[in-house]
């Protein structure tokens, strides 16, 4: 049975611009919210798509890891972070309900990712 959100889903879903993509578009106003008085740290954006708020966090001091199924987006991601605040960046391209990352962060923030995966693992197991 195929997976409505594979890695082929999302790779075709960002394989062309689409109308009124190509600029960034405004951070999550609920991480802003969310983060305005927390310690700056290390910080996971699973789901990161073309990296709004992976560029936002790391503009703000955090040390991020950005993970995304599409190389697609990432490449995006990546371009637009060549401009900034890159370098505080690490780009992941994995499956999100298979990775292991083997870590924790400070902050796990995720605003794209599809209900559809499940639990994520590496959430237990910050969690618990």
């Amino acid at each position: 049975m195929m997976n409505e959100f594979d890695k082929d889903y999302w790779e075709d879903q960002w394989r062309s611009p689409a109308p009124g993509r190509g600029h960034r578009l405004p951070v999550n106003p609920h991480l802003t919210a969310e983060t305005a008085q927390l310690p700056v740290g290390t910080a996971l954006d699973a789901g990161c798509g073309t990296g709004t708020e992976a560029l936002w966090l790391a503009e703000h001091g955090w040390d991020v890891t950005a993970v995304d199924i599409s190389a697609n987006a990432l490449a995006e991601a990546r371009a637009r972070a060549a401009a900034g605040a890159g370098e505080h960046i690490d780009w992941v391209e994995t499956d999100l309900s298979r990775w292991e990352p083997g870590r924790t962060w400070d902050l796990v923030v995720t605003s794209y990712a599809h209900a559809q995966i499940g639990q994520l693992p590496f959430y237990r197991r910050i969690a618990s």
